[in-house]
């Protein structure tokens, strides 16, 4: 259609009850395995080429991931493109499990990020003040730190060693043992 706003496919439910209007995908054959595909719906356009080509911009599926009987499970994936290529595991919900980039989610929350020099992490913003992050950096190392005006700041680190770094002032090395000790008060650097 020409119309800025169709084509429509519009599901109207007028009854009185709770239930909605619903779109259903079957998948029934005689050989259902694990990881099947159940229903996909695919988002298309073009891109700006001389010559412009359609692509999939963006997806959703649904999967049977286990299809034994008594503890069927599945996963609902959602994918966009990112810098010209598809990825379908931007968002993936399974079993309980949220995955950022994973495709199989192993926590409540798993974050998945390409050894692409960009550290998989998580952001917590609020308008008008600091931003925090948690994260991991290009060294394998879990950083606690701040973003203010995109100049950010490692304030706590943890290396794969299990040395910490607090601020880059206090550093304390895999063999010191705080067990079981309340520490109070002001840390101050030692000249030597």
């Amino acid at each position: 259609s020409s119309s800025s706003s169709s084509p429509v496919i519009k599901i109207e439910n007028t009854n009185t009850d709770d239930n909605g209007g619903g779109l259903y995908f079957y998948k029934i054959t005689t050989d259902e395995a694990d990881n099947d595909a159940l229903g996909t719906i695919r988002f298309f356009g073009y891109n700006d080429a001389g010559t412009p080509e359609t692509i999939q911009y963006g997806l959703m599926y649904c999967k049977s991931t286990d299809v034994s009987d008594g503890s069927e499970d599945s996963a609902w994936h959602f994918g966009t493109m990112v810098a010209g290529s598809e990825d379908n595991n931007n968002l993936v919900l399974s079993s309980g499990n949220v995955g950022i980039g994973a495709a199989v989610p192993n926590a409540l929350l798993h974050l998945k990020k390409a050894a692409s020099g960009v550290m998989p992490a998580m952001h917590l913003e609020r308008t008008g003040a600091m931003n925090h992050y948690i994260g991991y950096d290009t060294n394998n190392i879990l950083v606690i730190g701040e973003n203010v005006d995109m100049v950010s700041t490692v304030r706590l680190s943890l290396n794969p060693s299990g040395n910490i770094s607090i601020g880059g002032d206090l550093d304390i090395d895999g063999t010191a043992n705080l067990d079981n000790t309340d520490i109070d008060g002001t840390f101050t650097q030692d000249a030597g």
